[in-house]
């Protein structure tokens, strides 16, 4: 391109060989191109003799299971080249991008980075509002019923809290890379006070992550402590009818011998009163618990 075209190359899942192409017509060689053809695995910053490569993991736009994917941002004077296998922006988002340039300083290659950027960040804000949303509601469930919580809806927030966590973690650096660097063709000048904007965001959203899982674990641990509480009120239960019908296994065990002299043998109302004896110790011991506050 020359220096006055202003060109935006959007590549999501490109076809074998169609990247390849692409790169060979925009001449893009070396450590460029081996970071545009392998952007899924890494992230990072690289700042390059003739361009810089912005690598960054992302939410990828899609239904079901966040997964996380990867945007390899390619920018040298007059072109932006942009590299991922999901859809990383739905409709709105896209509208959003389009409508950048009534708010930017100007129509260009560093503007439009700036703007996607803020994007990505604000993107991130609206997933930590989410969870901090479901983490609150966890929250106030626990107060008032615990029974209404369940520990799979604790790791289904803590597993969107970590895979939220590492996105915004590894665009951070980047961000805060990018926003230092002041390459000609980035103009930084132009674009310092949005690229700071982006910063800022990503800087909030890693704080406020930082507190969701303080939250998500205290959760845990006190999902985990109503758990340990109900057993052991059961294990108290239990315990308390043994101590209840001890005395009477006692009083069956010792009048069930087979001795042939035993002094009730022959009482005419040996069996009705030892019956009532036995009731009379099970009943006395039963309120003598309750009374001791050992069934509350």
């Amino acid at each position: 391109a020359d220096d006055g075209a202003k060109i935006w190359l959007d590549m999501q899942d490109p076809a074998p060989g169609e990247l390849e192409e692409w790169l060979d017509r925009l001449a893009v060689s070396g450590l460029a191109r081996r970071l545009c053809l392998g952007a899924g695995d890494h992230s990072g910053f690289y700042p390059l003799r003739r361009e810089i490569v912005l690598v960054l993991p992302v939410l990828a736009h899609t239904e079901g299971p966040r997964e996380v994917d990867h945007v390899a941002f390619l920018c040298r004077e007059g072109l932006l080249l942009t590299v991922h296998r999901s859809p990383v922006y739905g409709p709105h988002r896209l509208s959003e991008l389009q409508e950048a340039e009534d708010w930017l300083p100007e129509a260009s290659v560093a503007a439009l980075v700036a703007a996607m950027l803020i994007d990505l960040s604000h993107d991130g804000l609206r997933h930590v509002t989410n969870l901090r949303r479901a983490v609150l509601d966890l929250d106030r469930r626990m107060d008032r019923d615990p029974e209404s919580v369940e520990a799979e809806e604790i790791l289904d927030v803590r597993s969107d809290l970590l895979t939220l966590g590492a996105v915004v973690g590894d665009q951070l650096p980047s961000v805060q890379a990018l926003s230092r660097t002041d390459r000609p063709f980035l103009r930084r000048e132009h674009t310092r006070d949005f690229v700071n904007c982006a910063l800022v965001n990503l800087q909030a959203a890693d704080g406020a992550l930082d507190w969701l899982d303080q939250q998500v674990g205290s959760l845990r641990s006190g999902l985990e402590m109503y758990a340990q509480e109900k057993t052991n009120r059961r294990l108290g239960m239990l315990t308390i009818l043994s101590a209840i019908f001890m005395p009477v296994t006692l009083l069956a065990s010792i009048w069930g011998m087979n001795f042939e002299v035993m002094p009730e043998l022959k009482y005419p109302y040996a069996y009705p009163l030892a019956l009532g004896f036995m009731i009379a110790v099970g009943a006395g011991m039963y309120l003598f618990f309750r009374r001791t506050g050992w069934l509350d």
